[in-house]
């Protein structure tokens, strides 16, 4: 039969995310500076409680598993530079929805996990829209692509992201 083989995995957990959000007047252009700090204490842990840095909360370039993302500890930043497109002017589709702000922005990332100590890169494209859907519920679209950056990773395609949410 089989049975479970629990140990105990006594840890410390700290995770630390940071943003800062700026605007250029000149150019028209808003800027959103994430960081993540994360580590656990006791190094020797199951593999299971480890940090991942891939993946939509991470570096968007990589898979969420990804081993050379996953380890002890955790150190990602993205910084995002967003154009509005045009604001408050109305675009609407069959009734259904209708969008007044629409934005592109450029994504570069950065991510290092410790004990691997493999930098990686990831750059992007994307692309948000923000209106209402019939009977006027607020909707924001989202529509992300993410392309890893590193030799290794040279014939990837990337990974494309959509979010639907009722809210940015």
């Amino acid at each position: 039969t089989y049975g479970s083989i629990l140990r105990p995995n006594n840890t410390s957990r700290f995770d630390l995310n940071f943003k800062w959000f700026n605007y250029l007047e000149k150019y028209d252009i808003s800027i959103e500076n994430s960081a993540r700090l994360a580590f656990i204490g006791n190094k020797d842990v199951d593999d299971f409680f480890y940090f991942f840095g891939g993946g939509m909360p991470g570096l968007k370039g990589y898979t969420f598993y990804d081993e050379d993302l996953t380890g002890w500890g955790l150190v990602t930043t993205s910084i995002y530079f967003r154009k509005l497109i045009f604001k408050d002017q109305f675009l609407s589709i069959k009734d259904f929805i209708g969008f007044n702000k629409l934005s592109i922005g450029l994504v570069t990332q950065y991510g290092d996990v410790f004990p691997k100590y493999i930098p990686k890169f990831s750059s992007g494209l994307e692309l948000r829209a923000k209106g209402f859907l019939f009977y006027g519920y607020p909707a924001a679209v989202t529509i992300e692509h993410h392309f890893p950056i590193s030799l290794a990773d040279i014939n990837e395609d990337g990974k494309t992201y959509m979010k639907f949410l009722f809210d940015f």
